[in-house]
């Protein structure tokens, strides 16, 4: 089994190397958004991204705003409204929502709320994964 960082690991973590660089959040999170929509360039021209309402949401927001701008189809799903947002999350919702008024290549949607969707998207969480 390959070891899988937890998501208290991971804060843990960024937020020792922002204390210690002085590196912003929002442009840590851009770093992370861009390698995932260079990589999801390589293997499709249309992509959807599930939003949350943290800042890995945040992320999605971006590399779906970095994956159009690449070239590529954004749909995005809001799971949680947009106003309920915070922070680094709410900048990155906000710069797709503008790139959606203005680039047919990127759409956002309100999930239903119907908390079985929910489910069925967030049901499965490994904390390792198979080698």
């Amino acid at each position: 089994m390959k070891y899988v960082i937890t998501a208290e690991e991971m804060k843990r973590t960024e937020t020792e190397f922002m204390r210690r660089t002085g590196y912003p959040s929002l442009l840590l999170m851009e770093h992370a958004a861009q390698a995932v929509a260079e990589e999801t360039r390589r293997h499709a021209e249309n992509a959807v991204f599930f939003c949350g309402p943290g800042n890995n949401g945040g992320d999605g927001y971006a590399a779906a705003r970095l994956f159009a701008q690449a070239g590529g189809r954004a749909e995005v799903w809001a799971l949680s409204d947009l106003e309920a947002l915070r922070g680094d999350a709410l900048t990155n919702a906000r710069l797709c929502a503008a790139l959606s008024d203005c680039a047919p290549d990127i759409f956002i949607r309100e999930l239903p709320a119907d908390p079985r969707a929910f489910n069925a998207i967030c049901a499965y969480a490994p904390t390792a994964l198979p080698e």
